[in-house]
């Protein structure tokens, strides 16, 4: 009876040993996506930040343009 409790004892270790090297597989793969995703969103951030300088220097070019036509319009 020692030797078949000594046997569930050592395939229960190994069912969580097992199990453990699942769920570490598991964590490692979610940190993977993370740290992918932070990367990506790290990126998108300073794409955008850039689009948002360009946009404010079109906008200046714009208004610049708008005020030399109106200038122009009151001229003639």
């Amino acid at each position: 009876q020692e030797d078949c409790l000594e046997k569930v004892i050592n395939d229960t270790e190994c069912l969580f040993q097992s199990r453990e090297k699942e769920y570490q597989e598991t964590i490692d793969q979610i940190e993977l996506e993370l740290a992918t995703a932070k990367s990506d969103m790290n990126r998108h951030l300073h794409e955008y930040m850039e689009m948002c300088s360009m946009k404010r220097g079109l906008d200046v070019q714009m208004e610049t343009c708008r005020r030399l036509i109106t200038h122009s319009g009151d001229k003639d």
